[in-house]
C-alpha cells in the first residue's frame, strides 16, 4: 500500500514515541485535535514494515500532552520497545463516526437545537447500527437524555 492509497483510506492518530512502564503499555503522540477520542478506541491500525496490521486497544490514560495505551498482544516493556516510531492509524469511515457522534453529543447538550436535531439521530442510527461505535453512542445519549429530565 503506498502513501497516497494510504492517506485516501485511513487517518493517522498518533505516533508510539516510547514504551510506558513494564506492563507493555506505550506512550502515543496523539496528531488528531480530539485526544478524547482514544477513550472510545476499541481497535486501530499499526503500519510497520509488512503494512497495515490491526491492534486491539484494552486500555486508555492520559499524561500531560501523552495518550498512554494498552494493547492486547502487547504485555510486557520488551515488547511495547520494539514498537517505537511506529504510527497509529483508523479507517477514515470510522472516523467521520467518530466526529458525528460528537456533534451529535453537542446538539443533544444543547437546549436550544433539541428538537431540530431528531432527524439527524434517525439518520446517524441507520448509518451506525453495523458499527461498533452504535452502543456507545446510544448509551451516551440515553444517560444525556435521562441527566435533562431529572
Amino acid at each position: 500500500m503506498d502513501k497516497k492509497e494510504l492517506r485516501e483510506k485511513y487517518i493517522r492518530i498518533g505516533v508510539i514515541t516510547s514504551p510506558h512502564g513494564i506492563k507493555g503499555e506505550v506512550n502515543v503522540f496523539p496528531t488528531t485535535n480530539d485526544k478524547e477520542m482514544f477513550k472510545t478506541l476499541e481497535s486501530c491500525y499499526m503500519l510497520d514494515k509488512n503494512g497495515l496490521q490491526p491492534k486491539k486497544v484494552m486500555g486508555c490514560k492520559y499524561f500531560k500532552k501523552l495518550v498512554i495505551l494498552q494493547f492486547e498482544d502487547v504485555v510486557d516493556r520488551n515488547t511495547s520497545e520494539t514498537l517505537r516510531q511506529k504510527e497509529l492509524y483508523i479507517a477514515r469511515d470510522e472516523a467521520n463516526i467518530l466526529a458525528r457522534m460528537k456533534r451529535a453529543m453537542i446538539l443533544v447538550s444543547s437546549r436550544i437545537i433539541w428538537r431540530p436535531a431528531l432527524p439527524l439521530f434517525c439518520r446517524l442510527k441507520m448509518q451506525m447500527e453495523k458499527s461498533i461505535w452504535y452502543q456507545l453512542f446510544l448509551n451516551s445519549l440515553l444517560r444525556l437524555i435521562w441527566q435533562r429530565k431529572t
